[in-house]
């Protein structure tokens, strides 16, 4: 099945214009996928810490043998695609597109109502995007939406310690250093050590960080002696850009801060892309991350931008990159949007729950306060089957929620982290962060800093985290039993009901010696 094939349309006025010339290739291209069942075996092989597998991560060039159609396939699609220029004829365009509007984003979309494959083709051709595909632009994590009353509660923590730290602020105050959240969550004040050891923060919409911000932050936020050197790095996508005269955004401000405020001296890039991915950001940025040598793959990347599952099939093709990236050793980790059950922003008047994409993933690690959701995808992983079970075994049978989603598809999120205001740096002036955005990247440090511990062992990097998360460390994380996410006219999801795994929280929030320890590292 080739599941690659990208038609991208392109600007038709009323006279002649010309398509641009499909090329013949020597070689299938980047992102084709020729045995995807059996990436996913051995992704799960290598993901499973009960296996004999576990960490032995594949090079690049070990996935691309996967990615590899059949020659049949290949030739048909091929010999299929025109080799020449074509010329579309004048006069008033077909009656066969139509413009679309997002609501929400006031986002225009051209899209063709039908289009046709030979019967010939068809069983070579898993997608054609984006001629009839619908799909939300990239959207942010929810900031400012919380209230004091959740202001630093530790939970039911798996460790002894149970007040909340010094180090924080007063419940009256909205600023909390990076040293706040490393004591709640037991991460010692330590600079890691491994220069492989690194982490990508994406940010799109324009959104970039200052260099001033960040040397302005960073040594006020971390104890004197922890600060002498940090490693920062820049790659532009796709038109992106990072202009440091001219205003820093909030978004890129508050992931770049707060990964680097917590992950002491880990190597961190920030990947700016460009307004052009509006409609393909998940799919360009996949393809920009598994194209990359293995020599310059951040072991972690951190996203606190999502969108809704609109279309399954584009979901199911870039879900299939990210499981590319686990088998290399890289955790994916993303928000899971501003509205709970809603999506990414409120729906008055909705009757179903809308899951959000890439969350509903199974390749990929959900953050979030608070978030929920299901995807369309008709089964979950064999790997957190049993905590979802367990949960929806004591949600009531005649809880609101009941009916409004799918029961059996991927539930997330899977973890969760504080949200409540870290103290950023923007423009020179001091703000405070929070939400659904600021949660992802303190895992995605946390991760950093565990990498970083594995790789002075001589060990892998984490990868693929879920199938660890829901075995050796289900226990390992500070299980929150509060905090609810009522939506669609119905009460949502509670915190409080059973332990373990919840819809609003995930398993819990980082307990980092806890963790240490189930990797053999304490």
């Amino acid at each position: 099945m080739l599941t690659g094939l990208l038609l991208i349309p392109f600007s038709v006025s009323t006279g002649v214009s010309a398509a641009r010339k499909v090329e013949r290739f020597a070689k299938p291209p980047a992102g084709f996928t020729g045995n995807p069942s059996a990436l996913e075996q051995r992704v799960l092989d290598i993901s499973t810490p009960s296996g004999p597998d576990y960490g032995r991560h594949l090079s690049k060039a070990e996935v691309d043998q996967y990615l590899r159609p059949t020659h049949e396939v290949w030739n048909t699609a091929v010999a299929w695609l025109p080799r020449t220029v074509l010329s579309l004829p004048t006069g008033p365009r077909p009656a066969t597109g139509c413009h679309y509007r997002e609501d929400a984003t006031g986002v225009t979309l051209t899209r063709t109502l039908t289009y046709s494959i030979p019967d010939d083709v068809a069983h070579a051709i898993q997608l054609v995007h984006p001629l009839s595909s619908l799909w939300t632009s990239a959207r942010r994590g929810s900031h400012g939406k919380l209230t004091s009353s959740t202001h630093f509660q530790p939970g039911n923590k798996v460790s002894e310690r149970q007040a909340t730290p010094a180090s924080c602020p007063a419940p009256t105050s909205n600023l909390a250093s990076p040293v706040c959240f490393m004591d709640l969550y037991g991460i010692p004040v330590i600079p890691a050590t491994e220069s492989s050891n690194k982490i990508a923060v994406t940010s799109y919409s324009d959104q970039w960080a200052k260099h001033s911000d960040l040397e302005a932050c960073i040594p006020s936020a971390i104890p004197t002696g922890h600060h002498e050197t940090y490693n920062i790095y820049e790659e532009l996508l796709l038109g992106g850009s990072n202009p440091q005269d001219q205003p820093a955004g909030f978004e890129a401000t508050m992931d770049i801060q707060a990964v680097m405020g917590i992950a002491t001296n880990v190597s961190t890039s920030l990947v700016s892309i460009g307004n052009d991915t509006q409609e393909n950001w998940a799919l360009e940025t996949a393809m920009y991350f598994a194209e990359m040598p293995d020599d310059e793959l951040p072991g972690v990347v951190s996203t606190s931008w999502g969108s809704e599952e609109t279309s399954l099939p584009l979901a199911e093709r870039i879900c299939n990159v990210y499981m590319q990236l686990g088998a290399r050793g890289v955790s994916m980790l993303f928000c899971s949007g501003d509205g709970g059950v809603e999506g990414f922003y409120p729906k008055p008047g909705c009757t179903d729950f809308t899951p959000t994409f890439p969350s509903s993933c199974p390749y990929v690690t959900s953050s979030a306060v608070p978030g929920f959701g299901t995807s369309l995808r008709p089964e979950r992983s064999s790997a957190q089957d049993a905590a979802v079970s367990a949960y929806l075994a004591v949600l009531p049978a005649n809880h609101t929620s009941r009916g409004h989603f799918n029961e059996s598809g991927r539930a997330y999120p899977d973890v969760s982290a504080q949200s409540l205001w870290l103290a950023l740096v923007q423009n020179g002036q001091s703000v405070p962060g929070g939400g659904t955005s600021q949660s992802t990247p303190i895992v995605a440090a946390v991760v950093g800093l565990l990498n970083d511990r594995l790789i002075a062992a001589g060990r892998s990097n984490l990868g693929l985290l879920n199938p660890w998360l829901y075995s050796d460390a289900a226990t390992a994380w500070n299980d929150v039993r509060s905090g609810s996410n009522n939506g669609c006219g119905t009460a949502g999801f509670s915190a409080s009901i059973g332990s373990g795994w919840d819809p609003v929280t995930g398993l819990g929030t980082p307990n980092f010696l806890a963790l240490l320890n189930v990797l053999g590292l304490s």
